[in-house]
């Protein structure tokens, strides 16, 4: 019996024409709308998603269903699509991908803080030449939290520009791109000593508003932070209140709680605050990249050795679900 594979995407089509010519035997649907799945998802075998905006009942109705392919490092969204569905579905991510392009877009975000480049623009806009003084990453203290591929890309990335690294992670542990590291609930004791905060973090019950009250008091008011991981991860109350208020320099966001941003936050019109609409890790080759991973795991698939399969999702990592 042919194998159903369907990615709902807005960008399905995409996809499809990467993986569908590498396995011709197996049938390929490209669904574009997640909110309104059509016919073909209930009768697939596999699933290729990001997981985002779908019906919380879907899985629950796809008896056929054996393993999902997260177009995404994070998963957390899947978690109640899985409680929902009540069987075993196999699960992967495509962790590893993203170290290149979020590494990059994080750095970006730090350097356009840290020479204004907002500020810049405007004047650019207004036809002036300001020359104000911008910041030196050079010799900073640079803190990120969550160190996995991406992390620990970020941190390479900024020992080159001369900077002072600190990891947060689950644990404390030693690594060599880490001149410090400690766990994630020594976060706001250590914040006092950090000029950037880069947030790369899952969520998680533990890593939920990691970024609060107390670790934005924490901060200098010199210090920036920056999200390109979780929007779940930063209280944004907390967030919004402590950059009116002047307690820390700016924020560079590519991802808010609720997305997209609503239009009456008041982030939108701060003017040390840079937005992005989430695309850290959209880049021309993106699409290719993830499909080389994703047909690595269709052939330990299709071959019945799932241990080789990529970036295996446990079927006990969501006991909050």
């Amino acid at each position: 019996m042919t194998m159903s594979v369907v990615v709902l995407d807005p960008q399905a089509e995409a996809y499809v024409s990467h993986l569908a010519p590498r396995f011709t035997d197996m049938c390929f649907t490209a669904d574009i709308d997640p909110a309104k799945p059509g016919a073909a998802v209930r009768a697939a075998d596999v699933l290729i998603t990001f997981g985002i905006g779908i019906p919380p009942d879907l899985l629950s109705a796809c008896p056929e269903l054996k393993w999902i392919q997260a177009l995404s490092t994070g998963v957390d969204q899947f978690a109640p699509l899985l409680s929902a569905a009540g069987n075993d579905i196999l699960l992967t991510s495509t962790r590893g991908v993203h170290a290149p392009p979020v590494s990059e877009f994080a750095m970006l975000h730090m350097l356009a803080l840290a020479r204004d480049l907002s500020g810049i623009l405007r004047a650019q806009a207004l036809r002036r030449w300001d020359r104000n003084p911008g910041i030196l990453l050079s010799g900073k203290t640079v803190g990120v939290a969550g160190v996995g591929v991406i992390g620990l890309e970020i941190l390479r990335k900024c020992r080159m520009f001369g900077m002072t690294t600190v990891g947060f992670g689950s644990s404390a542990r030693t690594l060599p791109e880490a001149d410090r590291f400690h766990a994630y609930d020594a976060l706001a004791d250590e914040a006092r000593d950090l000029d950037f905060l880069v947030m790369v973090a899952p969520l998680a019950p533990h890593t939920r508003n990691l970024v609060n009250h107390r670790v934005l008091a924490a901060m200098k008011s010199t210090a920036f932070l920056i999200n390109v991981g979780r929007g779940g991860t930063v209280d944004e109350e907390a967030l919004i209140t402590a950059l009116q208020e002047g307690r820390i320099a700016g924020a560079g966001l590519d991802t808010v709680q609720s997305e997209p941003l609503a239009e009456n936050s008041p982030l939108w019109g701060m003017p040390n605050v840079i937005i992005t609409p989430h695309v850290a890790a959209n880049t021309q080759t993106y699409i290719a990249d993830v499909c080389n991973l994703i047909a690595d795991n269709i052939t330990a698939f299709r071959s019945g050795t799932r241990s080789a399969m990529r970036n295996l999702i446990p079927q006990n990592a969501f006991p909050e679900a």
